[in-house]
């Protein structure tokens, strides 16, 4: 009888490594992932599959950027944005494990400055609700105060209590980058040092992370960089890197494939790496489970993934997937894309990273689940989602032509100084032949306005040409004298109906 039981683990452990072997051929993934790039057009691309104990796959696919060919490897360094949460909910962890903090502390309590739009929200708001994104503010909220931008840490906690929620308080989800932020300065609290030395300390150091940093100087100092791209005009078009210095636990970590496999494998280790305990599971396990619900997004639904429900832990996406629980995660910089996903009960993860904005490390993801745990055949996610994409007709931004109102103003009735509770002081002033709008403690958002009509202008940002063409429009009292004037924009990310401009006298 026990040789009979003998025999029987021996034949789960043996088949789980020939599915790998079978599924995840390096040879025909390699060439599988050289052709979706080239499909994609998307310059460059690095991808890592690795299961507890062993790596299945770790390489990369085209180049750095479009006009210097030089290939990207397993060490490239890309910005991995939002992964970065991940990373600042398992250091809370490791403070809960400590006793340093609670999931429950109230934020109020070690933050006396904090204020939402709502006394009781800004009294009964835990870290645990801004982990989890069910705060009551719409995705993205607020992401105008410091994208693009070098304002500090203290001046986008002041300018918060300014953003209207858009739920109730813990009833839907609300993805919030400035919530992120202040969990890591809570960190920085709890620790009495910077998030950097924290998050080195705790995670990059003892994983042997040593070319992933948070810092936004020494990843431009990295010669192994990968540059960020977009599809603009029919063109991909490199874009610059934006600092994320002031928002490093939301978005600011940049990595390589070869030590996130590292993370991975921690994660799949219950909290260990080389038998060293990094993070104590237990505390790990509860960032797992569900707090927030989520809806099927529309790739889900047209793909008919075989996915039931979807959730967000605390800094962590959860779905399951053919029955299986699988925890993940996105990032987006403009230009440059990131998804990583772990299925435990498999032992198996991978990391997608993309120097491109483009729905690849998302579908590869999907692909990575569906050799992993999938039915009879390939469900082709790459390969439809594509087919679906070619469908939208991406909107093209056309200088509009100057139109003359019956009352034509002359552009020095536009110009002065402007206000806004959220972004701070605006200027419209004369440049050149044209009106041009700067908010001041904005690197990017500096656009020039094209009139349409008495009191209504294009706006064009020259220096972010992923956004559309946009419209100001301006309000005038009852003496006839500009007020102030409102933006439309509409953008997933950036929400510049938040921003109200009142003229400064």
């Amino acid at each position: 009888m026990k040789s009979i039981i003998r025999l029987s683990l021996l034949a789960i452990l043996i088949i789980p490594q020939s599915v790998f072997t079978q599924t995840f051929s390096e040879q025909k993934l390699n060439a599988y992932y050289k052709q979706v790039i080239d499909t994609y057009n998307v310059p460059g691309l690095a991808v890592a599959i690795v299961t507890a104990d062993s790596i299945i796959l770790q390489n990369g696919y085209g180049y750095l950027s479009i006009d210097k060919r030089k290939p990207v490897n397993k060490n490239t360094l890309f910005g991995i944005a939002s992964l970065s949460k991940t990373f600042t909910a398992n250091i809370i962890a490791k403070a809960v494990a400590e006793n340093k903090l609670s999931f429950d502390t109230c934020i109020k309590d070690i933050l006396p400055n904090f204020k939402l739009y709502d006394s009781y929200v800004t009294q009964e708001i835990t870290l645990r609700d801004a982990l989890s994104h069910r705060t009551g503010l719409e995705n993205f909220s607020g992401d105008l105060i410091w994208y693009g931008s070098t304002v500090t840490d203290s001046t986008i906690i002041n300018r918060i209590r300014h953003l209207e929620p858009e739920h109730g308080f813990r009833t839907s989800f609300g993805y919030s980058n400035i919530m992120y932020l202040i969990a890591g300065i809570i960190i920085e609290k709890a620790y009495k040092k910077s998030y950097a030395e924290v998050l080195d300390s705790i995670i990059l150091a003892p994983l042997k992370m040593e070319q992933s940093t948070s810092l936004h100087k020494e990843a431009m100092s990295n010669k192994n960089l990968a540059k960020p791209h977009i599809q603009f005009q029919g063109n991909t078009i490199k874009q610059p890197y934006l600092s994320w210095d002031n928002m490093q636990p939301a978005g600011g970590l940049f990595s390589n494939v070869e030590e996130m496999s590292h993370y991975i494998q921690m994660l799949l280790n219950s909290g260990s790496y080389k038998n060293k305990a990094i993070i104590n599971s237990k505390y790990i396990k509860q960032l797992w489970q569900q707090q927030t619900p989520l809806n099927l997004s529309w790739l889900d639904k047209q793909l008919q993934t075989p996915i039931n429900f979807k959730s967000y832990g605390m800094g962590w996406s959860l779905m399951d997937y053919n029955g299986h629980k699988a925890m993940y995660h996105s990032g987006g910089l403009d230009g440059m894309v990131s998804q990583m996903v772990i299925m435990p009960d498999q032992q198996t993860g991978a990391i997608f990273l993309a120097n491109k904005t483009t729905a690849v490390p998302t579908v590869l993801m999907y692909d990575f689940l569906d050799r992993l745990v999938g039915k009879d055949t390939l469900q082709q996610y790459p390969e439809r989602t594509y087919a679906l994409l070619q469908k939208i007709k991406t909107p093209e931004v056309n200088k509009s032509n100057t139109y003359t109102a019956p009352k034509n103003y002359t552009s020095s009735f536009y110009c002065g100084n402007y206000y806004d509770s959220l972004v701070g002081e605006t200027r419209i002033y004369q440049k050149n032949d044209s009106l041009f709008l700067e908010i001041k403690e904005s690197n990017i958002f500096k656009g020039y306005l094209v009139k349409t009509d008495m009191l209504s202008f294009d706006l064009f940002w020259p220096d972010v040409p992923s956004l559309h063409k946009g419209n100001i429009n301006f309000e005038v009292n009852g003496l006839g004298e500009i007020k102030g004037f409102t933006i439309n924009l509409p953008n997933p990310d950036l929400h510049f109906n938040e921003l109200h401009f009142s003229k400064k006298n």
